[in-house]
């Protein structure tokens, strides 16, 4: 019976003694392993999300629209001629007349220029953000670190404003409207213009779209808890 006892007696030591440098080995090894990750940046858990919660509700954003650029452009209307030109253009006819009120009048009449129309062409530009997928974004968990790239942005949406501006005599400042065939043919010039301006003007605007989303997407993150954002 003593020998039972005895070997029980080992047998519960030796258990105790492996359990007590299992512990010991398994934290000295998570310090290691921290070490590490804090040091060197090794054995961090960089994970490649699949849409969890907070970046499904970023994709049903969808169309984000954070840039709104307006063109305008003064078109005059020759009702002898049925032709139309820019108001640079007629500005150049009247320079090349002699100075004076009634010599204006006197070409006015002549070139036949008396109706203008003011036109705001307007453009909408951003970035759809259900566009983003998973090899867009990348989160580091225990860092709460999250680096985000946001699709090129593009305009959505182009128009005229409905409601135009319409003068009759520039000089007397009088206001009327256009004839029906003098209006659609102001539309069809001014589309021209801004097809041939279309590679100038996305220059302009759509980086500054970009970077105006780039913002929103930083701070929407931050807020769902993410101490470093990077977005590009």
């Amino acid at each position: 019976m003593d020998v039972f006892k005895s070997i029980l007696f080992i047998v519960v030591f030796i258990f105790l003694i492996g359990l007590l440098l299992f512990v010991v080995v398994k934290f000295a090894w998570k310090q290691i392993v921290d070490f590490s990750a804090e040091v060197f940046g090794i054995g961090r858990k960089v994970q490649k999300i699949s849409f969890p919660t907070y970046i499904s509700e970023i994709r049903k954003i969808g169309r984000l629209v954070t840039l709104r650029a307006m063109y305008q452009k003064v078109y005059i209307y020759n009702k002898n001629k049925d032709s139309v030109i820019t108001y640079e253009e007629y500005k150049r006819i009247l320079a090349s007349v002699e100075d004076g009120n009634i010599i204006d009048k006197i070409a006015n009449f002549l070139y036949g220029y008396e109706s203008a129309a003011h036109l705001v062409y307007v453009f909408r530009a951003g970035v759809d953000l259900s566009e983003i997928s998973e090899e867009n974004v990348e989160i580091d968990f225990e860092t709460k670190q999250a680096t985000v790239t946001v699709p090129e942005a593009k305009i959505f949406e182009q128009y005229f404003v409905e409601k135009l501006e319409h003068y009759t005599d520039i000089y007397k400042s009088l206001v009327a409207n256009l004839p029906v065939e003098a209006e659609r043919k102001i539309h069809e010039i001014a589309e021209a213009d801004i097809d041939r301006e279309r590679e100038r003007i996305e220059a302009e605007i759509l980086p500054q779209a970009r970077e105006r989303a780039k913002i929103f997407v930083e701070q929407l993150l931050k807020q769902l808890g993410f101490e470093t954002v990077m977005v590009m």
